[in-house]
């Protein structure tokens, strides 16, 4: 028996490429904050991404009462008025330990930032550095770690 090893790559790569789409289309993602600003830009670069299924909340409460729809990413602004985003960070991994929760902040503050991670947060983003090329690479980031990929890619 002779087995076309290119044609099987050939099929597999493009199966996979499709596989990657359909994730791509069917992942949610919650953007958490209260500031509209940022939320928008937040949503624009993902759509930009290909993200499309994008949920915001103004509050950690509405975000931790959908939470149950689990979302494939959460960006979670650090402070809100309701909530700081390392209480609802705590509460998201109580509930669903493999979301992965990325917390943003207007502050460069490594405190913060360490408290973030060690609460379980996959990364901490400073909101005045975050561009298109950044939540590429953090998507790809997760993507390596086998966290993010199943649900999104």
């Amino acid at each position: 028996m002779i087995i076309n090893y290119s044609f099987f790559g050939t099929a597999f790569a493009f199966v996979s490429q499709i596989q990657k789409m359909n994730l791509k289309e069917n992942a949610i993602i919650f953007i958490v904050d209260d500031d509209p600003f940022w939320s928008s830009l937040l949503t624009q670069l993902l759509e930009e991404l290909g993200y499309n299924n994008i949920v915001k909340f103004k509050n950690g409460r509405d975000c931790l009462n959908n939470i149950h729809f689990r979302p494939s990413l959460v960006f979670l602004d650090y402070q809100m008025n309701d909530m700081n985003g390392l209480d609802v960070l705590s509460q998201i991994n109580r509930k669903y330990q493999d979301t992965n929760v990325v917390l943003c902040s207007a502050h460069e503050n490594i405190g913060i930032a360490v408290n973030a991670m060690k609460n379980g947060a996959f990364d901490f983003i400073v909101k005045s550095k975050c561009s298109l090329n950044k939540l590429a690479d953090l998507i790809a980031e997760m993507n390596e770690n086998q966290i993010f990929a199943e649900k999104v890619f």
